[in-house]
């Protein structure tokens, strides 16, 4: 996904994780103003998801991915 948008010359890839547990923390020191979360991402995407309520984010948008 961040290769799709990073082929987006208004977008800008701030960060990416595969742990839950240190998102708040990317998005923070990246200043996101967009998330997008898969919800089964490792450490609970629901939690990080709840811990996201607190930062400055514009939008979220969480997924369910399959794999």
């Amino acid at each position: 996904m961040a290769d799709v948008i990073a082929d987006e010359p208004d977008l800008v890839v701030v960060g990416e994780t595969d742990d839950a547990g240190a998102l708040v923390e990317v998005v923070t020191r990246g200043r996101a103003d967009v998330v997008l979360l898969d919800l089964g991402v490792r450490g609970g995407g629901v939690e990080a998801c709840a811990a996201l309520r607190d930062t400055q984010i514009v939008r979220q948008v969480a997924m369910r991915s399959d794999d």
